[in-house]
């Protein structure tokens, strides 16, 4: 899926869209000429400011992607290493950009590593009572 980034206003989050205004003032470098303005308020920036502010923020995009792959990609590498690489598959939430781990066996979903520590091991047949042990106490 291919986005396009649209610079907002930095006080009010609106969008900027072309006005080449001659006269005006650029919002973040001071240059007199702008080609871009917030269509609901007075800022402006001229077309450089524009264009940085464009880069940044995919640039800020793919970072944070790359941070995201590379977690996937370590956390992989220990589900593999604690055997349970089978059980689980592991995604990133949309809304919170979480990963998270999804068991299609049992459809259940978390957000914690899998892995839980060893349960407890059974009791020995010595250390629990048998049925009848207490008809032979009487």
């Amino acid at each position: 899926m291919d986005f396009t980034l649209i610079p907002i206003c930095s006080e009010i989050e609106h969008h900027l869209e072309y006005d080449n205004i001659l006269k005006e003032q650029c919002a973040f470098c001071g240059k007199v000429g702008i080609s871009y303005r917030c269509i609901n308020c007075e800022h402006g920036l001229c077309n450089t400011c524009y264009m940085d502010k464009l880069a940044e923020e995919e640039l800020n995009e793919r970072f944070s992607y790359s941070r995201i792959i590379k977690a996937i990609v370590k956390i992989k590498g220990k589900l593999k290493k604690d055997n349970i690489i089978s059980e689980w598959l592991v995604g990133v939430s949309k809304e919170s950009q979480e990963i998270y781990f999804y068991n299609p066996i049992t459809r259940t979903l978390t957000y914690e590593y899998p892995l839980s520590p060893d349960p407890p091991s059974s009791p020995t047949p010595s250390s629990y009572d048998t049925p009848g042990d207490e008809l032979d106490e009487k």
